[in-house]
């Protein structure tokens, strides 16, 4: 397993508290069954270790398996699975640590769980049906509005997990298209909580608050093309992590 300098790509890292006793290999059987792990750091005097995937679905399937799940056949220990925060780049003096806070978005039931409601450009003509049966090919849909699509151009999609949010946006990122039509892809943001710019820039992901009427900090004109910001759109723009460029 190779050792990683850098969070590539977002939400990929997780924390985990797994006791001073367990092993390593141990771990690595625990966490390997749900993707590519690229490096398990045991931290074994503190009782902690950091399991770091190749995807953040996989990170977030293996989140939604093991928080709580105990190993070796109920002997122990317990684990506890969280999303790691994002480590600050050496020597970047003011550098924003970024935590991302479950409970800062708790009041929202769109966000529950946390990273499982996806926001999406469209073209105007695209068809509906299309759209909803090419989000549905990934488990656990709750709801798919695509009344705003002849309007706005935007769709909002969300399902019963952090997992499945996560691949459907991996996989639409990669090719940038959803069927026949070509689109953009991200993490909507809690309606609690506004966009904060240092917070999505670290992160690499810049999403909606919510209402049509706080789209703006995602350059949405009227007519519902997307403008990136020339501050976000600079070093790839902020789609870069998943593969999506300043179209």
């Amino acid at each position: 397993m190779q050792t990683l300098s850098t969070e590539t790509p977002p939400l990929s890292r997780l924390f985990v508290v797994c006791g001073r006793s367990v092993e390593e290999d141990t771990l690595k059987a625990a966490f390997l069954p749900y993707g590519s792990v690229q490096n398990i750091k045991l931290i074994k005097d503190k009782g902690v270790c950091y399991v770091k995937y190749d995807k953040a679905s996989s990170a977030a399937l293996a989140m939604e398996s093991l928080n709580g799940a105990v190993l070796n056949n109920g002997r122990g220990p317990k684990l506890k699975v969280l999303l790691a925060d994002t480590p600050t780049p050496r020597g970047v003096q003011g550098a924003p640590k970024v935590v991302l806070s479950e409970e800062s978005a708790s009041n929202d039931p769109d966000n529950n769980p946390p990273r499982s409601r996806l926001f999406l450009v469209v073209p105007k003509t695209a068809d509906a049906h299309l759209v909803h049966e090419e989000l549905s090919r990934y488990s656990d849909l709750e709801y798919c509005k695509t009344d705003l699509i002849a309007s706005k151009g935007v769709v909002f999609v969300k399902y019963s997990k952090a997992s499945s949010a996560l691949l459907a946006l991996e996989e639409v990122a990669a090719k940038g298209m959803l069927g026949p039509y070509k689109v953009k892809v991200m993490l909507a943001e809690p309606k609690t909580k506004r966009p904060r710019p240092d917070l999505a820039a670290a992160m690499g992901l810049f999403g909606p608050v919510g209402a049509l009427g706080h789209l703006a900090p995602l350059g949405l004109d009227p007519t519902g093309a997307m403008r990136l910001p020339s501050a976000a759109a600079a070093a790839g723009g902020p789609f870069a992590p998943f593969g999506l460029g300043a179209a």
